[in-house]
C-alpha cells in the first residue's frame, strides 16, 4: 500500500519513520507537561503547532504528486521528512552555557543540512524549468545555467527567510554581538549547504544522471513510461507502475473523510461547551464585564452549534447547492463574532489577571481566525445551481398524434381540434403504427 501512495515504498517508510519520530515527541511533550512539569504551556502549544505544521509539509508531496500526477523526485520527499525531524530534535538538544567575559557562538550542523536540501528541492524546480524551456525552443539546455540560477534563488529566499532573525539580533532589540553573530553563523550556514548541492547536482549533470531531478507529469502514463525506459529512469517507471495499481476509490473515500470532518465539527462542540463552562468558572467573580463576556460566550457557542448542526444534515441529504452562499455568509459573521468575542475576552482575562483562562481564549481566538481565513478565501468558489422547480403546464398534442381515449372527434377539417378533457395526461405514447 505504501508503494501506491508514495510511488516508492522506501519513500513511504522514510516518511512512517518521521511521522512517528514527530508523534512520539509530541506525545513526551504532553507528559512532560501533564506529568512531570517539565515544560510550560507556551512551549507545549509551540511545539505542538510545529509538529502538526512538519507532518503537513512532509505529506505535501506525496498529495500533490497523487492528486496532479505530477512525478515529484523521492529524494525531495525524503529530505523534507529528515529535515523536519532533525530541526526539531536539534531545538531539544541543550544549550551550552556561556562563561563569563567569554563570547560563545553556537555552531552546529543543522543550518547547512538546512540549506542543503532546501536547495535540492530548489535545484530540482530549476532544471525542470530550464530543460522544459529549452525543449519547447529546440536548443540544448546550458548544464552551468542550472545550478548558477538555483543558488541564486536559495540565497535570495534564505535572506528571506533570515532577515527576521537578523533584525531581531540587532541592537536596540538585543544587547552585544553575541546574537548578530550566531544570526550571521546560521545564515553562513544555511550558504554553505547550499553551495554544497550545486556543486553535487552540477557534478551528476555532468555524468549523465540529470534525470534525478526531473519533475514530470505524468497525466498521459503511457508516454511517461515510454520516456522513462528510453532514459533509462527506473525509479520514475518504478513510480508510475505503482501508481497504476492503484485502485482505491478516492471518491468514496473523500467522501468519508467529508463525514469525519463533519463529525469532528460536532465533537468539537464538546470542546466549545469545555471552553464555555472553564469561561463561567473564570469570569464570574470579575463581576459585570465578566458576565457579559459569559452571556456572548454562550450565544457564540449557540450559534456554532446551529451553524456546524445544520451543514451536517445538508450534507446527509447531500443537498449543498445553492445555499452554500447564504450557508458561508452565516457561518463568516458567526466565526467573525466568536474571534471578536475571545480577543476580548483574552483583553478581559489579562486585565483581571487570570492567564490561564486568557491563554485558552487566545487558542480559541487562533482557531476562529484559521477558520474565519478558510471560509472568506477558500472553496467553494463556485456554487452548484440549486435544483430547478418543475412546473406542470398543459401542453398540446402533437398533429400525427392520436386523440386521447374519450377526446371527442372533429366534425370537419377546417375545424380545430378540442382541448384534452380535465384529468388527462398530457404525456401521450408515442403512435405505434
Amino acid at each position: 500500500m505504501l508503494e501506491k501512495l508514495f510511488g516508492k515504498r522506501s519513500t513511504g517508510i522514510i516518511w512512517m519513520i518521521s511521522a512517528g519520530i514527530l508523534l512520539f515527541l509530541l506525545a513526551g511533550f504532553l507528559a512532560s507537561y501533564f506529568l512531570w512539569k517539565a515544560v510550560d504551556l507556551y512551549s507545549l502549544l509551540g511545539y505542538a503547532l510545529f509538529i502538526a505544521l512538519a507532518l503537513v509539509l512532509i505529506t505535501l508531496p506525496a498529495v500533490v504528486q497523487k492528486k496532479f500526477k505530477l512525478y515529484i523526485p523521492p529524494f525531495v520527499q525524503s529530505g523534507i521528512c529528515v529535515y523536519a525531524v532533525l530541526y526539531l530534535v536539534n531545538d531539544l538538544l541543550p544549550a551550552p552555557q556561556k562563561e563569563e567575559g567569554l563570547a560563545l557562538v553556537q555552531v552546529n550542523f543543522l543550518p547547512a543540512i538546512g540549506g542543503f536540501f532546501l536547495c535540492a528541492a530548489i535545484f530540482s524546480v530549476v532544471y525542470s524549468l530550464l530543460r522544459s524551456r529549452a525543449a519547447r525552443k529546440g536548443k540544448k539546455l546550458a548544464e552551468w545555467a542550472v545550478p548558477l540560477v538555483t543558488f541564486f534563488v536559495t540565497t535570495l529566499l534564505l535572506v528571506l527567510i533570515n532577515m527576521p532573525a537578523l533584525f531581531i539580533a540587532l541592537p536596540p532589540f538585543s544587547h552585544g554581538a553575541d546574537n548578530v553573530a550566531a544570526a550571521l553563523v546560521n545564515a553562513a550556514g544555511y550558504e554553505t549547504g547550499a553551495f554544497a548541492f550545486c556543486l553535487t547536482g552540477w557534478a551528476t549533470m555532468l555524468t549523465g544522471r540529470s534525470e534525478w531531478y526531473t519533475i514530470r507529469s505524468f497525466r498521459n502514463a503511457e508516454r511517461a513510461k515510454s520516456e522513462a525506459v528510453q532514459r533509462g529512469n527506473r525509479t520514475l517507471l518504478t513510480v508510475l507502475e505503482n501508481m497504476e495499481r492503484d485502485r482505491t476509490d478516492y471518491k468514496k473515500l473523500l467522501r468519508r473523510t467529508k463525514a469525519q470532518f463533519y463529525l469532528a465539527r460536532i465533537v468539537f462542540l464538546a470542546f466549545y461547551a469545555a471552553y464555555l463552562v472553564f469561561s463561567c468558572i473564570g469570569f464570574y467573580e470579575t463581576g459585570g464585564v465578566g458576565y457579559a463576556v459569559i452571556v456572548l460566550t454562550a450565544a457564540g457557542f449557540a450559534l456554532t452549534a446551529a451553524v456546524y448542526l445544520y451543514e451536517f444534515y445538508l450534507f446527509r441529504r447531500n443537498a449543498l447547492n445553492q445555499r452554500l452562499r447564504k450557508l458561508k455568509i452565516v457561518r463568516t459573521a458567526v466565526k467573525l463574532y466568536t474571534f471578536l468575542l475571545t480577543a476580548f475576552a483574552t483583553m478581559a482575562a489579562n486585565f483581571h489577571y487570570l492567564p490561564v483562562t486568557a491563554l485558552v481564549a487566545v487558542g480559541m481566538a487562533v482557531f476562529n481566525l484559521a477558520v474565519l481565513f478558510y471560509n472568506l478565501f477558500g472553496k467553494p468558489r463556485r456554487y452548484p445551481a440549486a435544483p430547478p422547480m418543475h412546473r406542470h403546464e398543459p401542453k398540446q398534442a402533437p398533429s400525427d398524434m392520436a386523440p386521447a381515449e374519450g377526446a371527442h372527434e372533429p366534425q370537419g377539417a377546417d375545424m380545430p381540434p378540442a382541448d384534452p378533457p380535465e384529468g388527462v395526461s398530457d404525456d401521450l405514447p408515442d403512435d405505434p403504427l
